[in-house]
């Protein structure tokens, strides 16, 4: 199941780069091109029946993504997010989200030969998996994400950003500590702090 998940998200991340040819010429799809990697704090905030959401939350949260400029606005973007969900105090009442989405990105504020900071909107649909650590089998949802991305280029290539994204599980039936719940929404914010690197100058 493992395998077949990364393939799938090695399949969605090769859509959204080619999904649009580049403007900066004819090898534009590689110019535009831009790798992020990213590491942040999953705070639970729904469901919380019967449970501390609190005690759920913590610094367990990765992301890998790739984002394809299509002009000096818009862009698309894929994603893999892998977030673990441990009880601070019962490690055997857990639960690990991986994601797959795909996003358009809008950027509001463009960075220039003046300016090396960018601001940039994000929004798209996806789906996901939780793996309980208590019971067996997979919980299968949809999952819809949107946020916002500063953005500091140290170089011409490499970039710094903070990301802030609000994440829905849509048809969630898995709680946040693994057990089954009713059928429901999800929800999850999430701050996080990464890396991005230019494929082409």
């Amino acid at each position: 199941m493992k395998k077949h998940f990364l393939a799938v998200a090695t399949l969605l991340l090769a859509v959204s780069v080619h999904a649009q040819r580049g403007y900066k010429g004819s090898n534009g799809v590689i110019e535009n091109m831009t790798v992020e990697a990213s590491y942040g704090y999953n705070m639970a905030i729904s469901p919380s029946d019967l449970i501390e959401t609190q005690d759920f939350s913590g610094f367990k949260t990765f992301q890998l993504g790739v984002r394809y400029q299509i002009n000096n606005l818009w862009g698309v973007r894929g994603t893999y997010t892998n977030s673990i969900f441990k009880h601070k105090d019962f490690s055997d009442l857990s639960s690990k989200h991986h994601r797959l989405v795909a996003e358009a990105i809008y950027n509001i504020i463009q960075k220039n030969n003046a300016n090396d900071f960018q601001l940039m909107g994000h929004a798209g649909l996806g789906a996901g998996i939780i793996k309980s650590e208590t019971l067996s089998g997979n919980d299968f949802f949809g999952t819809f994400q949107v946020g916002i991305t500063p953005e500091y280029f140290v170089t011409d290539r490499l970039g710094v950003f903070v990301d802030l994204t609000y994440m829905l599980n849509l048809s969630q039936n898995y709680s946040y500590a693994g057990t089954s719940i009713e059928k429901t929404t999800g929800s999850v914010f999430v701050p996080s702090l990464g890396l991005s690197f230019k494929l082409v100058n």
